[in-house]
Formats: C-alpha cells, structure tokens, sequence
C-alpha cells in the first residue's frame, strides 16, 4: 500500500513538472519580444551620457582644460568611463537594427520611414561618438549578435568606413523623413520629440 502511494505521487509530481512548462515559467519582467515604440525608447534612453562618463569630464577634463578648478586627483580610472561608453553604444546598436529588421518585415513597412529617418539619425549621433572616441570600431556586422554564434566576433570597420555609413544614413533620413498624414507615429509614449 506505501509503495502504491509513492508511485502515485511520484507519477503526479513528473506529470505536473512538464505541463505548461514553458507559460508557466516565463519571467514576468523579462518579455521576450518588444515592440517598435519601446526599442525606439530604449534607443533614446542611450542618449544621454553616462555617469562614468560625466566623472570623467567633471573629474578629470574640466580642470585640464582649465573650465574649473584643478583638485586633488582621486585615482580615478578613466577606462571606466571607456568601458560604458562601449557597452552602452552596443546595447543601442543591437536594438536600433533591430527596429530597422522589424520595420523591414512589417507589411505595413511603406508607412514607417519617419521611423527609420529618426532611428538612423539617434544610431549616427550614437556611432560618431564612438568613432571619435576609439577610432576603428565594430559597426557594419554588430548588433546581431543575437541571430547567432555567426555575428558575436564582428570586424572592425576603419573611422573612414564608419563615417562614410553615417554621411549615407544622414543623407537617406533627410531625403526621406515624411510629412505624409500615412506616415505611422510612435504616439505620445515617444520620449525624444514627443510626437512632433
């Protein structure tokens, strides 16, 4: 009768361990798709600088170029700031092409070119500063790291490749941002222009 019982809750608990698996054990707060709107957010998120960034220019360039006061130095590391400048310029770019291969697959793509202008616009102001900052950076094949092991060692493109791409994208976002009542928008959720 004990053996019969075990079985029984044995069976039970290896039947309830596999059914609904993959609904029931979904994070709540890590989603595994995003919308348009929010990666363009994201993208915007990036813009500012960060605050490693910041102590470097208040701890370290300002009182060098004389705009303040020098000060005793703190030891601060200046590849700090290096190192989040990076990490936060690839996380953009991951999700900026992203929103360029979501629009690219939407039906509805014709109508999403502001979209495509103002992320080209964000991504190009993102990667001048990058470029200016490291020299020859990982552009053309980056930020698709997450389509496979294919994509995660990207080569390095020269500043003058680098510079070149973003003259282009400039170009095209200019020539091609619409003022046609067609064009989708991102609504009022849009936190750089705020829907203008």
């Amino acid at each position: 009768k004990y053996s019969i019982i075990c079985l029984t809750v044995f069976l039970v608990l290896l039947g309830s361990c596999t059914k609904e698996f993959e609904d029931i054990n979904k994070p709540y707060n890590q989603p595994s798709e995003a919308s348009i709107g929010d990666l363009f957010n994201t993208v915007v998120s990036s813009m500012q600088n960060s605050w490693q960034e910041l102590a470097t220019y208040h701890s370290f360039i300002y009182p060098l170029t004389q705009q303040t006061t020098q000060y005793a130095s703190s030891g601060y590391r200046l590849e700090n700031a290096s190192n989040e400048v990076w990490q936060s310029y690839y996380s953009m770019l991951a999700n900026s092409k992203l929103i360029d291969t979501l629009i690219s697959q939407d039906e509805n793509s014709g109508n999403m070119t502001n979209i495509l202008a103002m992320n080209r616009v964000l991504r190009a102001y993102k990667t001048m500063r990058l470029t200016e900052e490291f020299g020859d950076v990982p552009f053309h094949q980056a930020g698709y790291a997450i389509y496979g092991i294919d994509f995660y060692k990207p080569r390095f493109d020269t500043q003058q490749e680098v510079y070149k791409a973003l003259i282009n994208d400039l170009k095209w976002a200019v020539d091609n941002l619409s003022t046609a009542p067609t064009q989708v928008s991102l609504g009022s959720s849009e936190t750089f222009l705020k829907n203008n």
